[in-house]
């Protein structure tokens, strides 16, 4: 998780925090495709240290990782990676 927090302007809905290792361009998408999945972000990527720490902030409110996923297409090819996100926060912002 960011070990501080990403300024994500004036947020009014939900904030996934995310922290990737490995397949960092991979990860990114997928993070992209989520967020484009549920109708618009503002959102902010920082590097530190060695992971790619991402922040962003969705305008609905989301208080559960299940229905985080029920809003992501089932067939989508990244769906299997969003899935094994062991490290994403959700929080009401």
């Amino acid at each position: 998780m960011p070990s501080r927090p990403v300024y994500l302007g004036q947020c009014h809905g939900t904030c996934i925090h995310t922290s990737h290792m490995g397949q960092i361009g991979d990860s990114l998408t997928a993070h992209a495709v989520v967020l484009n999945r549920l109708g618009g972000t503002e959102g902010a990527v920082r590097r530190w240290s060695l992971a790619m720490r991402m922040s962003s902030c969705v305008p609905h409110r989301m208080r559960t990782m299940s229905i985080l996923l029920s809003r992501v297409d089932k067939f989508n090819f990244f769906g299997t990676e969003i899935v094994n996100w062991p490290n994403m926060v959700i929080v009401s912002c």
